[in-house]
């Protein structure tokens, strides 16, 4: 096994427990790490995962919490606010007791 498939095999079993790493977001960085020109040292290879990785907590904390709101409307109904029709049957009825 070479150093770089060594450190990787490394880096998925002690931080998969850490950080639920997905076996895609693994391949990711295996396919960085591999299309790099010379291939890297260890230390470059922690260095690529750890700044990767910082840069994804740095863009989490970031982002904005949308919590969903509920408004209620209420309608208060007054004896002003009756529509015209209602205004004008009390209004007819009104007089109907005064004539009689």
């Amino acid at each position: 096994m070479s150093p770089i498939q060594f450190f990787l095999f490394h880096v998925v079993h002690v931080t998969n427990v850490r950080m639920n790493w997905t076996r895609q977001r693994f391949q990711c960085y295996h396919d960085q790490i591999l299309a790099t020109k010379h291939v890297p040292t260890l230390g470059m290879s922690y260095h690529m995962v750890a700044e990767d990785e910082t840069q994804r907590a740095i863009s989490l904390e970031n982002q904005i919490v949308q919590e969903p709101t509920a408004f209620k409307a209420f309608q208060r109904r007054d004896n002003n606010f009756r529509p015209s029709k209602e205004k004008y049957m009390v209004k007819q009825e009104k007089e109907n007791k005064q004539d009689d």
